[in-house]
């Protein structure tokens, strides 16, 4: 169940449910790249991670009442850092990126919530009907 939630289009994420998604990624993807320099398992993780921040993202700004296309200033960030990563950048442009990032998570975070739901583990699922 709890990962059918990370890779579902409909619903919606709360902040902290979404900053976690990001630090997980960044996470994920500086561990890939300890263990794994220069590999292509640095851009298997990325495009993984990619999905599930960028859905998140939508859930998110779903919640949050705004357009979608708003999900790129997540998206980004995780996509150049694990491209960086790869490429094997110097550890202050990793460093920045990851920052960034999580800059731009924590923004989208910050949004105010247009609805007051109850929700389970950040996560409301939208029932039909």
């Amino acid at each position: 169940m709890l990962l059918k939630t990370l890779l579902c289009r409909e619903g919606r994420d709360t902040g902290l449910r979404l900053m976690a998604i990001v630090i997980a990624a960044f996470a994920l993807l500086s561990i890939a790249a300890l263990v794994f320099p220069a590999s292509i398992i640095i851009l298997i993780a990325t495009l993984v991670m990619l999905p599930v921040v960028g859905l998140s993202a939508m859930r998110r700004l779903h919640d949050a009442n705004k357009t979608i296309i708003y999900a790129l200033i997540c998206l980004l960030p995780v996509l150049i850092f694990g491209v960086a990563a790869y490429f094997e950048a110097p550890f202050g442009a990793l460093a920045s990126v990851f920052l960034f990032g999580l800059a731009c998570g924590g923004y989208l975070s910050f949004l105010p919530t247009k609805n007051h739901i109850q929700y389970a583990l950040g996560y409301y699922e939208l029932h039909n009907g």
